[in-house]
């Protein structure tokens, strides 16, 4: 969280929006929701961004499954391919689609049945 911080006190300096036709590292800058999961997504001072990550599933009246992830990435167009290289094998690719983010993952970033899949809209 620390990182996710101090990442955007940079971001606060001011950073160009590039053309509405490729989204620009600003553009998926945001807290972004779908029910329970969190996806915070940081532009810094470059075209890299900083994602962390918090997905949720309910098992019980006060019980839930849950796993986080962090990444650092570089946008490519409209898709953003998050990446881990610890050995679990976990990946996140999310398409920046009007004001939204869809997100598919590919099923080895936690518990199972606990996915970052879904439809994120900006808070």
């Amino acid at each position: 969280m620390h990182r996710f911080l101090t990442i955007a006190l940079f971001s606060l300096a001011g950073i160009a929006a590039s053309p509405a036709s490729e989204p620009a590292p600003i553009h998926w800058h945001g807290i972004w929701m779908n029910g329970l999961n969190v996806l915070w997504i940081v532009a810094g001072p470059t075209e890299a961004v900083a994602v962390e990550g918090a997905a949720y599933r309910q098992t019980g009246v006060k019980s839930y499954l849950d796993t986080q992830v962090d990444f650092d990435a570089i946008p490519m167009g409209d898709k953003l391919l998050l990446a881990k290289a610890d050995g679990t094998g976990c990946a996140i690719e999310l398409s920046y689609v009007g004001q939204q983010i869809a997100a598919h993952e590919n099923g080895k970033c936690g518990p199972e049945s606990v996915s970052f899949d879904g439809t994120y809209t900006r808070q």
